[in-house]
């Protein structure tokens, strides 16, 4: 059979949203006051990325041009009825560690599969939500399984 090729030029998941039912989406973690439904959580969805680190020696002897450096990293974690906070407490420790501080920062891409994460740590560390999640953030593009840390690193790399 002869194969043929598809190209979408448009995202067609939003086309099938229907938000008269969000209202009576249940909760998923918290059934009494619980917020986070499958209407504010990302969506699962299939794909790929790629990334490679390198050394700047390598990229200097491969002559390649790097899209970005990593100055430092870290992660935290925390009791996990209170995971959406966790990433508040990775960025308290990787500012320390990198001898940044917030204003330091001009993007912020804060990884969330449910939207009350980038908006609880937006709160927390008191950052200008028109600095973070730029392009959306995982409710927006997607949660791809097994390679959405590489996805987060190309959004931070994009914001540019």
């Amino acid at each position: 059979t002869a194969q043929t090729e598809l190209i979408l030029t448009e995202d067609e998941e939003y086309k099938r949203v229907n938000f008269d039912k969000f209202t009576k989406l249940n909760t998923v973690f918290q059934k009494e006051n619980g917020t986070v439904t499958a209407g504010n959580a990302s969506t699962i969805n299939d794909g790929g990325a790629a990334c490679v680190l390198m050394t700047a020696q390598a990229a200097n002897r491969l002559n390649v041009k790097p899209l970005g450096r990593v100055v430092a990293f870290a992660d935290a974690a925390t009791d996990p009825i209170d995971f959406p906070v966790a990433p508040s407490l990775a960025i308290e420790k990787l500012l320390k560690l990198s001898g940044l501080t917030k204003d330091d920062i001009t993007l912020w891409e804060i990884h969330e599969a449910f939207s009350l994460v980038a908006l609880a740590n937006m709160k927390l560390l008191e950052l200008d939500p028109s600095k973070v999640n730029v392009h959306g953030g995982a409710v927006s593009l997607g949660h791809p399984i097994g390679s959405v840390k590489t996805l987060v690193l190309w959004g931070a790399q994009a914001m540019e």
